[in-house]
């Protein structure tokens, strides 16, 4: 596993959201930042994957990842982190398509 940090960004290009999430390599976290990113795409505009000191990804517009299906793994990690950013104080915590996401998954656990 590898430690990666997702920095969620707003049309200024300002951080609006951060989070730190493990992965088995950077394409797995690339598919885990993607999910997020789609998740909170009504407040966020791009998203930057970093691992340590060295940039992964930049994102700067909505863009599909083709074959991007996400491994049980990948899927409770990008879960996991959505309800991070949630409970966050970051802005991105006013994101109407993550608390909707937030909501549904709690509510199938229940």
């Amino acid at each position: 596993m590898a430690a990666f940090r997702l920095f969620l960004t707003d049309y200024e290009r300002g951080i609006i959201g951060r989070s730190d999430f493990e992965a088995e390599d950077a394409v797995s976290a690339m598919k885990i930042a993607h999910k997020i990113f789609e998740c909170c795409g009504d407040a966020c505009s791009g998203y930057e994957l970093w691992q340590g000191s060295t940039p992964i990804t930049s994102v700067a517009t909505t863009v599909s990842l083709p074959g991007a299906d996400l491994s049980e793994f990948e899927q409770r990690v990008a879960v996991d982190t959505e309800i991070a950013l949630h409970d966050s104080a970051w802005a991105i915590r006013e994101s109407k398509l993550l608390i909707a996401a937030v909501e549904a998954v709690q509510g199938t656990r229940e």
